[in-house]
């Protein structure tokens, strides 16, 4: 890969593929590595991706990453950490009593997020946080566009009825 592009590929793919792994590990020191690993493999493979397939591939490599990370490390904290706050969005810019409410709502959708099998919270974490269309996110969990939009689906009805309940 020729730098200009794999600087460009990191310029504009690390934030995403940082945040998707944030959202699954939440530690920031774990998510940046896993991160880092990712672009190394693309780096040190040499690999041309084309701009249609490239977050496709770095999405594939980010999970096969946080699948081996946690089969090496068997339990692992799921508490929010504070760094969280800064992935979802610069709470800083927000006045204080918004930072209050966007500090309540992204604990309460953790909250409500742990309480999902790990499949479906991947799923709804690409498809709502990511904003990862259907198709992208079969290609990656290696399922039917179809299965994707129903996990989708019953995980939101699920996680209403979770809100719900308190």
């Amino acid at each position: 890969m020729v730098d200009r592009d794999f600087h460009r590929l990191y310029t504009e793919r690390f934030t995403p593929i940082y945040k998707y792994v944030y959202f699954r590990v939440r530690n920031y020191d774990v998510a940046t590595d896993i991160a880092q690993d990712v672009f190394l493999k693309v780096f040190e493979g040499n690999k041309h991706l084309d701009q249609e397939t490239e977050l496709r591939f770095l999405y594939t490599v980010a999970r096969n990453k946080v699948i081996d990370f946690f089969r090496k490390k068997q339990t692992t904290s799921l508490d929010a950490n504070q760094e969280l706050f800064h992935t979802i969005t610069d709470i800083s810019i927000l006045r204080p009593d918004d930072q209050a409410v966007q500090t309540s709502d992204t604990a309460t959708l953790f909250g409500l997020l742990d309480q999902l099998p790990d499949s479906d919270r991947e799923i709804i974490i690409m498809r709502h946080l990511q904003e990862l269309e259907y198709e992208e996110i079969a290609e990656i969990v290696d399922k039917e566009e179809s299965s994707v939009r129903q996990t989708v689906s019953r995980g939101i009805k699920k996680l209403k009825e979770l809100y719900e309940q308190g």
